[in-house]
C-alpha cells in the first residue's frame, strides 16, 4: 500500500511539473510573439508627466507614473504606466490642424450689443454678431448677476433676439460658434 502511494504521489507531481513547466513556456512564448503597437511609430517624449510635456493632455484620463507619446503618422500612440505598475496602451486620432485653423479663422469677430432689457421675468437683448467668415452660431451665453446662463436665441436677418428667464445685471454676452469658439 505505500508502494502505491508514493508511486500516486510521484505521478502526481510529475504532473503538476510538467504542467508547470508548460503553463511558463507557453507565457514565454506569447511574451516573445507579442506585437508591440508602437513599432512603426516614432517616440515624441519618453517621460510625460506634468505641464511641462506638451502632450500631458493625452496621458491625463488616469492616473499614472510616466507616459510614453508616439508619432503614429494620424495617431497619437500612449504607452501608459499607471500607478500599479499596469500598461494601458492607447491611440489618440491626430486633430487636422489645417481644418482647426480654417474654423478659428472664420469664426473670429465681434459681437455688438444692439439692446438689452429686463422685461417682466425675462432679460432680454438683441446683438449682432460679425465674423471674418461663415460660422454657424450655435448658441449664447449670457452673464447675469454673476451667473452664466444659456439663452433661447432667434435668428432675424443679421440680428440675434436672446432671452433667458431671470431678470438682474448683464455683465457679459458671448455667442457660442463652430467648435464652441466664443465670439465676444
Amino acid at each position: 500500500m505505500r508502494k502505491l502511494s508514493k508511486k500516486a504521489l510521484s505521478i502526481g507531481l510529475l504532473i503538476i511539473f510538467s504542467l508547470s513547466c508548460f503553463v511558463i513556456l507557453f507565457a514565454l512564448q506569447k511574451k516573445r510573439t507579442s506585437v508591440n503597437p508602437f513599432k512603426d511609430c516614432q517616440i515624441l517624449t519618453d517621460s510625460c508627466k506634468d505641464q511641462s510635456c506638451k502632450y500631458l493632455f493625452l496621458c491625463n484620463e488616469t492616473e499614472f507614473s510616466n507616459c510614453r507619446v508616439y508619432d503614429c503618422g494620424d495617431q497619437y500612440g500612449m504607452e501608459i504606466l499607471d500607478k500599479y505598475g499596469n500598461i494601458q496602451n492607447k491611440f489618440h486620432q491626430k486633430f487636422d490642424e489645417e481644418k482647426i485653423q480654417e474654423v478659428l479663422n472664420k469664426c473670429k469677430g465681434s459681437l455688438e450689443i444692439l439692446e438689452k432689457k429686463c422685461d417682466g421675468n425675462k432679460t432680454i437683448a438683441q446683438v449682432k454678431v460679425i465674423t471674418d467668415g461663415d460660422c454657424k452660431i450655435n448658441s449664447f451665453l449670457i452673464t447675469v448677476n454673476n451667473k452664466k446662463r444659456i439663452a433661447d436665441f432667434e435668428k432675424e436677418g443679421d440680428i440675434y433676439n436672446l432671452s433667458i428667464t431671470q431678470c438682474g445685471d448683464i455683465s457679459e454676452i458671448i455667442a457660442v460658434g463652430e467648435s464652441g469658439i466664443q465670439i465676444k
